[in-house]
């Protein structure tokens, strides 16, 4: 009797309905993760974490920022990179400024893998282009408030590219290789790492 009223329940309540939608899409796009990720040997976890190294801002290719970005601990975000590392896919180095801390990077092997794995990217774009423009829209709208909650409840981390950012002064150097000036740190950026990924705060 409890699964009849469970099933009665997504078929009335609109709330639950969406919410079995976007369970579904989860599992089609890990899914699509693990077919792309069996072609190169990947787990659908070691394509995500490529897939981040590749458009994070330096400063959040670290451990602790790979292991806040998935919600995972410090200790398996480490194994997944011993993996990367073993396939040489990426590589470890000492920051410059700080010896301490440990960035890592994409190999050209890693990068060129990357560009195979866009597939993912198109083919959720091609579906995405199915819907008209009243209907995107209104999906892009609820998408972002659902994320929202997500990141107020602390299951995901909160990310975003510096174009996005309100503290972005776009050429404030211009004819330089760092043009913008991030207002909230000081930092000069180029034009492609205006473009980068960065978490909430920096890793340690």
């Amino acid at each position: 009797m409890e699964e009849l009223a469970d099933l009665r329940r997504v078929l009335e309540v609109p709330e639950a309905r969406v919410a079995l939608v976007l369970l579904r899409l989860y599992q089609g796009i890990e899914a699509l993760l693990r077919r792309l990720g069996e072609a190169e040997g990947l787990s659908p976890t070691q394509v995500q974490v490529l897939s981040f190294l590749a458009r994070a801002h330096p400063a959040y290719r670290g451990v602790n920022a790979i292991a806040k970005r998935f919600s995972i601990a410090p200790a398996t975000a480490s194994r997944v990179l011993d993996n990367l590392e073993g396939k040489g896919l990426v590589k470890r180095r000492h920051d410059l400024e700080d010896r301490r801390r440990v960035q890592v990077e994409l190999t050209l092997k890693g990068r060129r893998l990357i560009a195979r794995l866009g597939a993912l990217s198109a083919k959720l774009e091609g579906y995405i282009k199915r819907l008209s423009p009243q209907e995107l829209a209104a999906l892009d709208e609820g998408l972002v408030k659902l994320l929202r909650s997500f990141y107020q409840e602390g299951y995901l981390a909160i990310s975003s590219v510096c174009r996005a950012c309100p503290y972005l002064k776009e050429n404030a150097f211009p004819g330089t290789d760092r043009p913008h000036l991030c207002r909230l740190t000081g930092e000069r950026l180029s034009e492609e790492e205006s473009y980068l990924e960065r978490l909430e705060e920096v890793p340690a």
